[in-house]
């Protein structure tokens, strides 16, 4: 029984001890849509300016656009995996503190 407290107390420093680094990668995750989203604006306003041409235009479009496809579907699951991690941290510090009283 020593070895599985043992165990899931390790688990729980891992876990805690890595949950800010976590939450940093989704708010970079976050800039990087926010200066995606920038770049689209700047496109649309090369393309009326006539800096740059249709085709250009909309080379840089699909390509900006897997960008956001793929942080959106890595944010997706690194919000999940916080999320479970917070759940778990906050589980074992309430039973914690049950075993404590």
């Amino acid at each position: 029984m020593s070895n599985i407290v043992d165990i899931e107390n390790l688990k729980y420093r891992q876990i805690k001890e890595s949950l800010p680094r976590q939450k940093r990668l989704l708010s970079e995750d976050d800039e990087i849509f926010r200066e995606t989203k920038e770049m689209f604006v700047e496109l649309e306003t090369e393309l009326e300016k006539g800096n740059i041409t249709e085709t250009e235009y909309e080379d840089c479009i699909y390509q900006l656009s897997e960008v956001v496809k793929d942080i959106n579907e890595k944010s997706s699951e690194l919000k999940k995996y916080v999320k479970d991690c917070e759940e778990f941290v906050a589980t074992y510090e309430e039973r914690q503190r049950n075993e404590c009283t």
